[in-house]
Protein backbone atom coordinates (compact mmCIF):
# COMPACT_ATOMS: atom_id res chain seq x y z
CA UNK A 1 0.00 0.00 0.00
CA UNK A 2 1.02 3.48 -0.68
CA UNK A 3 2.46 5.31 2.40
CA UNK A 4 0.42 7.98 1.98
CA UNK A 5 -2.55 6.05 2.60
CA UNK A 6 -1.31 3.68 5.01
CA UNK A 7 -3.04 5.23 7.86
CA UNK A 8 -6.12 3.40 6.79
CA UNK A 9 -6.95 -0.04 8.46
CA UNK A 10 -6.48 -2.68 6.09
CA UNK A 11 -9.82 -4.54 5.93
CA UNK A 12 -11.03 -0.73 4.75
CA UNK A 13 -8.60 -0.10 2.00
CA UNK A 14 -9.68 -3.58 1.25
CA UNK A 15 -13.24 -2.88 0.77
CA UNK A 16 -12.87 1.02 -0.38
CA UNK A 17 -10.77 -1.10 -3.40
CA UNK A 18 -13.54 -3.62 -4.17
CA UNK A 19 -15.91 -1.23 -4.47
CA UNK A 20 -13.86 1.36 -6.49
CA UNK A 21 -12.94 -1.62 -8.87
CA UNK A 22 -15.18 -4.28 -8.95
CA UNK A 23 -18.26 -2.39 -8.11
CA UNK A 24 -18.77 -4.88 -4.78
CA UNK A 25 -21.42 -2.84 -1.99
CA UNK A 26 -19.71 -1.57 0.81
CA UNK A 27 -20.92 -1.24 4.53
CA UNK A 28 -22.82 2.14 5.53
CA UNK A 29 -19.79 3.68 6.54
CA UNK A 30 -17.94 3.99 3.47
CA UNK A 31 -21.06 4.20 1.16
CA UNK A 32 -20.92 7.63 3.45
CA UNK A 33 -17.86 8.39 2.93
CA UNK A 34 -18.14 7.57 -1.60
CA UNK A 35 -21.45 9.22 -1.57
CA UNK A 36 -20.30 12.80 0.01
CA UNK A 37 -22.19 12.03 2.88
CA UNK A 38 -19.07 13.19 5.35
CA UNK A 39 -21.33 14.42 8.71
CA UNK A 40 -23.03 10.79 8.24
CA UNK A 41 -19.58 9.06 7.99
CA UNK A 42 -18.19 11.17 11.33
CA UNK A 43 -21.45 9.66 12.95
CA UNK A 44 -20.70 6.60 12.05
CA UNK A 45 -16.95 5.97 11.86
CA UNK A 46 -15.80 3.50 14.73
CA UNK A 47 -12.44 3.87 16.26
CA UNK A 48 -10.04 2.55 13.92
CA UNK A 49 -11.52 4.67 10.60
CA UNK A 50 -12.26 7.91 12.33
CA UNK A 51 -8.72 8.98 13.00
CA UNK A 52 -8.12 7.43 9.06
CA UNK A 53 -11.17 9.45 7.65
CA UNK A 54 -8.72 12.45 6.22
CA UNK A 55 -6.79 9.81 4.46
CA UNK A 56 -10.06 7.64 3.37
CA UNK A 57 -12.00 11.09 2.29
CA UNK A 58 -7.67 11.57 -0.21
CA UNK A 59 -7.62 8.30 -1.59
CA UNK A 60 -11.66 8.66 -2.51
CA UNK A 61 -11.24 11.69 -4.73
CA UNK A 62 -8.03 10.86 -5.87
CA UNK A 63 -7.68 7.17 -6.32
CA UNK A 64 -11.51 6.32 -7.16
CA UNK A 65 -13.24 6.92 -10.68
CA UNK A 66 -15.31 9.44 -10.54
CA UNK A 67 -18.61 7.76 -11.61
CA UNK A 68 -18.26 6.05 -8.22
CA UNK A 69 -18.41 8.54 -5.95
CA UNK A 70 -20.26 11.90 -5.12
CA UNK A 71 -24.00 11.06 -4.28
CA UNK A 72 -26.53 8.05 -2.90
CA UNK A 73 -27.85 8.05 -6.65
CA UNK A 74 -23.94 7.27 -7.85
CA UNK A 75 -23.49 4.66 -5.50
CA UNK A 76 -26.17 2.68 -6.11
CA UNK A 77 -25.98 2.96 -10.29
CA UNK A 78 -22.37 1.73 -9.30
CA UNK A 79 -23.25 -1.58 -7.32
CA UNK A 80 -26.42 -2.39 -9.34
CA UNK A 81 -25.01 -4.84 -11.72
CA UNK A 82 -22.70 -6.51 -8.41
CA UNK A 83 -23.09 -9.85 -9.12
CA UNK A 84 -20.47 -11.62 -6.09
CA UNK A 85 -19.85 -15.05 -6.25
CA UNK A 86 -22.73 -16.26 -7.87
CA UNK A 87 -21.69 -16.54 -11.55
Amino acid sequence: MNDEYSVIPERTMAVMKAYAFEHQPTGSFLRACFSNDLKGAIGIADDKNFPALKKIICWIVNVAPFECQGSREKCAAWTKDFKGDAE
